[in-house]
């Protein structure tokens, strides 16, 4: 027969124990120290606008006339160091920004209670969650760009290797590297207003998360 009263193993109190230490510790000392550093940090700063740099660079590629169209198509991508260094940056980034948001909505979520009872003290916590998942599903859909950038890019760059006389193939490929190259600077920006949003609401809503 069943036991007639649920408990709940030493080991597994511990382990929500830790969990609980664990995204204290995220909340109260790593997302205000990301906060910090990457604010200080100058490929990170929302502040710097690059994008004048994009334009101008993205002139430079534009094929003379006087060359042969063979030499018009523009398998090279545009600022291909500075986009590899980003994308690089980014990945590690967002890793580890949804490594944080994991820890925390499984602490979050091991304090709703047992039955909803329409408390409105528990809408909170919903928030908290909502918003670490609304974090973590962009995040992975942010790293999915990255690959269809690279496949449109690779499609585009076939077309123009078969109708090189088409100077739109080419045109494409280009914009195709300005904007992308402005949607990941824009990107960094958007990580540090993202570890700040968090924080902000963990530190509104801190006092009814402790009394769970």
């Amino acid at each position: 027969m069943p036991p007639k009263q649920f408990t709940t193993s030493p080991t597994i109190l511990t382990i929500r124990s830790r969990v609980a230490q664990e995204a204290h510790f995220i909340i109260n000392e790593i997302l205000p120290a990301k906060i910090v550093s990457l604010q200080q940090s100058s490929s990170f700063n929302m502040y710097d606008n690059d994008q004048a740099e994009v334009n101008e660079t993205s002139a430079k590629t534009v094929p003379k006339k006087h060359k042969r169209t063979e030499d018009m198509v523009p398998t090279r991508i545009c600022n291909e160091k500075e986009i590899g260094d980003i994308h690089t940056q980014l990945r590690n980034e967002i890793s580890e920004l949804v490594g944080y948001c994991v820890k925390i909505r499984l602490w979050a979520t091991l304090l709703m209670p047992r039955f909803n009872n329409e408390n409105r003290l528990n809408e909170p916590i919903e928030d908290v969650i909502s918003e670490l998942s609304r974090v973590e599903n962009e995040g992975f859909a942010f790293l999915d760009s990255i690959v269809q950038y690279y496949n449109t890019r690779a499609r585009l760059v076939k077309k123009c290797m078969k109708y090189k006389s088409v100077q739109e193939h080419s045109r494409a490929i280009e914009a195709l590297d300005a904007h992308h190259l402005i949607s990941i600077r824009q990107q960094k920006s958007e990580i540090w207003i993202t570890y700040y949003i968090l924080y902000d609401m963990m530190s509104k809503h801190w006092k009814i998360l402790q009394e769970q």
